[in-house]
């Protein structure tokens, strides 16, 4: 038996092209995907995601539009921040107003900007902001039973 390559490659083509284009443009994992991972995340870590979200939100805005007191109100305090190889402490949100260009320089406001929320990682120790984890930010419990809960910046890495 004769094996017509004409028409086999002809059969394997049409067999292809009739196959479901689903099986090939699988979508990856949408933004509302990842929205949901994260709420979960959070909710399972810190109790419920919202506050998170907001603060998120708040801070990009705070530091896009430079409100500096809002911005170093949103800190836990005394912050140890490497500046220049150097670890400084700051004790106050005064302290930090001296030096806040220096530390939130055009660089670490565009890391702060182009962070998603629905790309967010979260641990026991907090939420991390940045590829590097350059600022991470964690709630403080208010009251005994912690149902009233303070998000601040924890940590920030330049």
């Amino acid at each position: 038996m004769q094996i017509n390559f004409a028409r086999l490659s002809h059969f394997v083509l049409i067999t292809i092209l009739s196959l479901p284009l689903t099986s090939w443009a699988q979508p990856t994992a949408s933004s509302e995907d990842n929205t949901h991972e994260v709420n979960q995340r959070l909710d399972f870590l810190y109790g419920q995601h919202q506050p998170y979200q907001k603060f998120l939100k708040d801070f990009q805005t705070a530091s896009h539009e430079h409100h500096k007191n809002q911005v170093v109100a949103m800190i836990h305090y005394p912050i140890k921040i490497n500046l220049n190889g150097k670890k400084i402490t700051f004790k106050s949100r005064q302290d930090l107003l001296k030096r806040y260009d220096e530390i939130f320089d055009p660089m670490l406001v565009k890391i702060i900007q182009e962070q998603k929320y629905e790309n967010l990682f979260a641990n026991t120790h907090g939420v991390m902001i940045g590829e590097s984890g350059e600022i991470w930010f964690s709630g403080f419990c208010l009251d005994k039973d912690c149902k009233k809960v303070e998000i601040k910046v924890i940590t920030i890495n330049k």
